[in-house]
């Protein structure tokens, strides 16, 4: 009759033990749900900020951003961002391929925080996925970022800037070398467009 009763306390101790881990189990998967993060759509992680346990995060901080791999973004970092602007047009060309696109974020719209990182960046979205694109590979792309018609064009190596002042060497009928200040406008990789100071027919000396 004793065993029989240490059996049955045995039965019970074991029973309680077994309920008191199964309380805590749910716990556990209660803080683990807590603890993730779950995207609202499906694709790659690309970026992850870097903090510590402890660290302060501020309301509406990027922590992980993830990309739609069926999306393709080409991420430009340069002065040129600057001057872009959302839904200008975008030629690229993309392991091999030629494919259109536009720029969706300029500079001014990342958020406050990243404005100083992102300064210098433009996004551009393309129209399609050329086959065999993978997240990192490079591209090169061509946006018209101003245009004019019926402009006068002088190459960069024939201007002289100096002090925010543009000045051009020219040649006279009478060879003589004369140098004329200018003001310029659109800027190129490789041309001026001359407002004022030059006129068609000038002979321009490149130096």
């Amino acid at each position: 009759m004793e065993n029989q009763d240490g059996d049955n306390y045995s039965v019970k101790v074991k029973k309680k033990d077994l309920e008191i881990a199964q309380i805590d189990l749910e716990d556990l998967k209660l803080t683990r749900d807590k603890s993730q993060i779950v995207a609202p759509s499906s694709g790659k992680i690309t970026y992850v900020e870097e903090i510590g346990i402890g660290d302060y995060v501020p309301a509406l901080k990027t922590l992980v951003k993830v990309s739609d791999p069926s999306d393709l973004i080409l991420e430009y970092t340069g002065g040129y961002a600057l001057k872009m602007k959302v839904g200008m047009p975008v030629t690229a060309t993309v392991s091999g391929k030629t494919v259109t696109g536009e720029v969706v974020t300029t500079p001014s719209d990342f958020p406050a925080e990243e404005q100083e990182l992102r300064k210098e960046t433009a996004f551009i979205k393309l129209n399609e996925v050329p086959e065999g694109v993978e997240i990192g590979d490079s591209a090169s792309f061509e946006v018209v970022l101003e245009q004019k018609e019926d402009v006068l064009l002088v190459p960069k190596r024939a201007v002289i800037q100096y002090m925010g002042i543009y000045t051009a060497r020219v040649l006279s009928e009478d060879n003589i070398r004369s140098e004329k200040d200018i003001e310029v406008g659109i800027e190129t990789a490789t041309q001026y467009e001359v407002i004022s100071g030059l006129e068609e027919g000038d002979i321009v000396i490149l130096e």
